[in-house]
């Protein structure tokens, strides 16, 4: 730390550092949208860490549609480094925990709504 940052200027006034700001995302790079509760995050991290990969997925969707019903594809998993099996388990774990209701429909990409969790018993 550089006391110097912190002295006293001409006027007697202290002149302290700009603060430094997080990273940002270039124009046209992805990025994750929130907030996102804090409660959801760490109740899909205590169940696996397929079912966090699997919760930033579709986190990501929720912020990107701007609609808390979402449907997952195979894009979007490969976007988090998911396989299928490992989606389906996650995506699983997620609604057995209820953050999640999924509308499964045979061949075909379910339909998952993001749930609260205020009502949850954390």
């Amino acid at each position: 730390m550089d006391l110097d940052e912190f002295r006293a200027n001409n006027w007697g006034r202290v002149v302290l550092p700009k603060p430094i700001r997080p990273p940002r995302h270039k124009a046209g790079e992805w990025f994750l949208r929130g907030p996102i509760p804090g409660t959801w995050l760490t109740r899909a991290a205590e169940l696996s860490y397929r079912a966090l990969r699997v919760g930033l997925a579709l986190w990501y969707l929720v912020g990107l549609r701007k609609s808390r019903t979402v449907k997952p594809t195979g894009d979007t998993w490969r976007r988090f480094a998911l396989l299928p099996d490992s989606a389906r388990k996650g995506l699983s774990h997620l609604e057995q925990a209820g953050l999640v209701a999924v509308d499964r429909h045979g061949g075909r990409c379910p339909v998952v709504t993001v749930l609260d969790t205020a009502n949850k018993g954390n």
